[in-house]
């Protein structure tokens, strides 16, 4: 396992302050914002992604809603099993991922958002419809995680997928600093490439 920690105020443009999975996929977190493949940005857009562009990448253009994009571009996200979770996983519950399979690998928006409401309510239920997140609690809908939310990562054992690169890493994130002093700092711990 190889850890990663960036602090708040650290310049997230330079190579000391990202985590270089490949040539592909180089995470990195701007202050207050979620991570991001700062690698995708370089590569398809020739800069750094703006404050702005980053914002309505995960955001969607502002749609409060599941959906298949949504942050880390180059990287889709799993759930790997129940650890670090406070709330109670229904049943029927089926979004979890397995390393070396997509089913259930989603947008980081999406994997966060799956995990705020399962810490934060009970009998969630998930499932996929036409390729679509669906969460529903005690049989009504419900909205997308907010900024706020993001700590409840820390903890869960997540899967990644380097698309480009069509690699699979375990991730466990180990601390989220949100808002004021702490809003660019993040740490994990994830497996490597080979």
């Amino acid at each position: 396992m190889k850890t990663f920690s960036k602090s708040t105020g650290d310049d997230w443009t330079l190579p000391a302050f990202q985590d270089k999975i490949t040539d592909n996929v180089i995470i990195t977190r701007q202050d207050s914002k979620p991570i991001y493949n700062y690698a995708w940005w370089q590569k398809n857009k020739g800069s750094d992604a703006t404050s702005d562009e980053l914002e309505s990448d995960f955001w969607e253009d502002g749609e409060n809603e599941f959906t298949e994009t949504g942050g880390t571009k180059g990287i889709k996200w799993a759930i790997l099993d129940t650890t670090g979770f406070l709330g109670n996983i229904h049943p029927d519950f089926d979004l979890f991922g397995k390393l070396g399979d997509t089913t259930n690998f989603y947008s980081f928006h999406n994997i966060a958002s799956i995990i705020n409401y399962i810490d934060s309510t009970t009998n969630v239920t998930g499932i996929v419809d036409n390729f679509e997140v669906r969460l529903e609690y005690d049989g009504d809908g419900i909205d997308t995680a907010s900024s706020t939310d993001m700590p409840r990562l820390v903890g869960k054992n997540l899967g990644a997928y380097l698309v480009e690169d069509k690699i699979f890493i375990k991730v466990k994130i180990t601390n989220w600093g949100t808002g004021g002093a702490n809003g660019g700092s993040f740490s994990y711990m994830r497996s490597t490439e080979d």
